[in-house]
């Protein structure tokens, strides 16, 4: 069991990989991830390549989608199924090989020192990452702005997928968005007082596929703004 012993406590980890015709990089992301967790929990969003078997056979749980139904629908199945398991703390990361899983112990830090309930990975905490599409990165600092305010805390990387989540937040969360959850998690978390922190992470250049962001941000855009707006009026009208 990998465990981490930082304040004289183990802490059962647990991570969520949601999937979609990753088998280029599934492989290698299963195996360094199950290096620092206990247990690796890959959603195929109804994958048409060998993602799944391949995520299998590296040692993850996979739990499939019958129809492909977006990456926000992906990280409810995974969050909803380690909300039954009930960890300590939960990593969410990219299937696509940008993430680095030897991060991972710099991102749980400040929660296992009990200093932060989410823990983003920031892109952008210290400088941009090289070769970023100019719409890209000005979409995302218009959205982190926004979200910022409306959940408010001060934060430079609301997309980031590369997150870590303590017990109490996991189970404070109801998702509701397929498209996309980055933005409704910090809102949520937010609105609720939970403590959010970032780390300064580095991320790989893909090695294959296109973003999906950058191919079509209009629609992105639009979407996404929808999901926080729809999102900060449930969490005010809620209480």
């Amino acid at each position: 069991m990998k465990r981490c012993r930082l304040t004289g406590a183990f802490h059962v980890l647990l991570a969520v990989i949601p999937a979609f015709n990753e088998d280029k990089s599934i492989v290698n992301i299963v195996q360094k991830t199950r290096k620092y967790v206990d247990r690796v929990i890959v959603v195929d969003d109804s994958s048409t390549d060998n993602t799944q078997e391949l995520a299998r056979r590296s040692g993850a749980t996979v739990l499939q989608h019958s129809t492909n139904r977006g990456v926000g629908a992906a990280m409810i199945t995974g969050l909803k199924y380690a909300q039954k398991l009930k960890p300590d703390i939960v990593v969410t990361l990219d299937a696509d090989g940008q993430h680095r899983p030897e991060d991972i112990p710099r991102l749980i830090h400040p929660i296992i020192a009990m200093k932060a309930d989410l823990v983003l990975g920031s892109r952008f905490l210290q400088k941009p990452p090289p070769n970023i599409p100019s719409i890209k990165y000005i979409g995302n600092k218009f959205f982190t702005f926004i979200t910022s305010i409306l959940a408010r805390v001060k934060l430079t990387d609301t997309q980031t997928g590369f997150r870590a989540l303590n017990q109490k937040a996991l189970l404070a969360l109801d998702l509701r968005s397929e498209f996309t959850y980055t933005q409704e998690m910090v809102l949520i978390l937010g609105h609720k007082k939970y403590c959010c922190l970032e780390v300064p992470i580095e991320v790989r250049p893909r090695k294959q596929g296109n973003s999906k962001v950058a191919s079509n941000f209009i629609k992105y855009g639009f979407k996404s703004l929808t999901i926080i707006l729809s999102t900060y009026i449930r969490q005010k009208t809620s209480g």
